[in-house]
């Protein structure tokens, strides 16, 4: 759909079940999970839908993310037993391991150079080809991404019982409140590409008290 929401167009119509979409940064394609193979599998589409294709097939792979020069796609496999990061070329290609230590929700830093993922020992920052952690926290949040600038981290803290934007400089210090919302606060966000804009998802719990007696 348009960014205001107007003329909103089905892209999947396959049977089984199509999710976790994303967009490469140069608007070319769209890569999705889906299930249409037998097992939960990475593809790629047009990004008007057209051209639907199999990237993927080493088992259960998940979170599928572009390199931020769209050339790559980066995601989740099961193919040795525990989930670790790969990557696949988006033309398609025979797919590679990036890290072979327990690895989950990659994200590419928006200068190209960084893979974030949450691995054992809490949120790891390692060149995108892998190698050795370049740093590690612990306890930063929740929704970890990069800021725009990729010179830190943003996540969500409950501070007071409210939930809002915290973030964290990788060159290191106290990490900074970003938004004062009020109660409940975000529970989702996402920067636009330009870092200009940003879109907060806010909750509103509502519970109530039933009593059932005499199986009525």
């Amino acid at each position: 759909m348009n960014g205001d929401g107007s003329d909103r167009k089905q892209l999947t119509t396959n049977p089984y079940s199509d999710a976790a979409a994303e967009v490469s940064p140069d608007g070319r394609y769209i890569v999705f999970i889906s299930k249409r193979a037998g097992t939960e599998s990475i593809w790629r589409m047009d990004v008007d839908g057209s051209n639907q294709m199999r990237l993927t097939s080493k088992g259960i792979e998940r979170n599928p993310v572009f390199s931020a020069d769209s050339k790559w796609v980066y995601f989740v496999a099961w193919e040795t037993g525990r989930g670790t990061i790969w990557k696949v070329p988006v033309e398609s290609g025979e797919a590679t391991q990036v890290i072979a230590d327990l690895s989950f929700n990659p994200i590419i830093s928006p200068d190209g150079t960084m893979l974030l993922y949450s691995g054992s020992d809490g949120l790891v920052i390692t060149s995108v080809s892998g190698g050795a952690p370049v740093e590690t926290f612990n306890d930063l949040g929740i929704e970890c991404q990069w800021s725009p600038d990729s010179r830190s981290l943003t996540c969500l803290r409950n501070h007071d019982k409210v939930w809002n934007l915290w973030e964290q400089p990788l060159s290191g210090g106290e990490p900074r409140q970003l938004t004062n919302f009020a109660a409940p606060g975000i529970s989702k966000y996402a920067f636009s590409r330009d870092g200009k804009q940003l879109a907060v998802t806010r909750t509103t719990f509502t519970s109530d008290i039933i009593l059932i007696s005499d199986g009525q």
